[in-house]
């Protein structure tokens, strides 16, 4: 109780642009993330958007990759309220100060992980109940560079255990010049169910 007092009164203080405290960002961001646990995991992220959205063009690139990696920890996480509050939080990201297409952000060392956790999210069905909320999020992300998602797709079947028939198959599906939110979105969608199908079909023999 204690920690997550100390984030939502540090949360208030980098609240406002031109605070006295703005030199010890720095400080708070590392201590964020520093003590970005399970327990005050929502905490710790709702401060590092509130750095970012307050003070992103203040801050090094080295802290605005730190902050993101951290919040993208969630994205790895089964559980569904820090999965969507993560959603969320990058989401208005994107709306208020246009994220993903900031140049940090098209850097594919950056972007291609994030695009992989969500989709695994969706072929593992961790968090099911936020298949729509994933899949616009992929969406808002795909569109600020169409060709960077369909080279990440490549990527990511290339490591895939399905044939070079399958592969081939998924890529033809996804037809790169549909980019209208609701045919990628139906596009995805059977995509990941066919990469599924494959994925279960090419299991050995009795694998549980």
């Amino acid at each position: 109780k204690v920690m997550r007092k100390v984030l939502q009164i540090l949360t208030a203080v980098v609240g406002s642009p031109g605070s006295q405290f703005e030199s010890l960002i720095g400080n708070i961001i590392t201590f964020a993330i520093d003590i970005a646990t399970t327990e005050v995991r929502k905490e710790s992220n709702i401060l590092l958007h509130t750095i970012l959205l307050v003070h992103y063009h203040r801050i090094p690139a080295q802290a605005v990759i730190a902050i993101l990696s951290s919040i993208e920890c969630s994205f790895t996480s089964y559980d569904t309220n820090h999965f969507k509050q993560a959603i969320e939080g990058m989401e208005t990201l994107n709306t208020k100060i246009r994220l993903y297409s900031k140049e940090i952000f098209m850097d594919p060392n950056h972007r291609f992980p994030l695009f992989k956790n969500l989709l695994q999210a969706l072929v593992d069905k961790t968090v099911d109940s936020l298949r729509e909320e994933i899949i616009n999020m992929i969406y808002n992300m795909a569109s600020s560079h169409f060709m960077s998602f369909f080279q990440f797709l490549q990527k990511f079947l290339d490591v895939a255990p399905i044939t070079p028939q399958q592969k081939n198959h998924l890529i033809a599906d996804f037809k790169q010049q549909d980019t209208d939110h609701l045919t990628f979105s139906s596009h995805l969608s059977q995509f990941m169910n066919d990469y599924r199908f494959y994925v279960n079909r090419n299991k050995p023999t009795g694998w549980a």
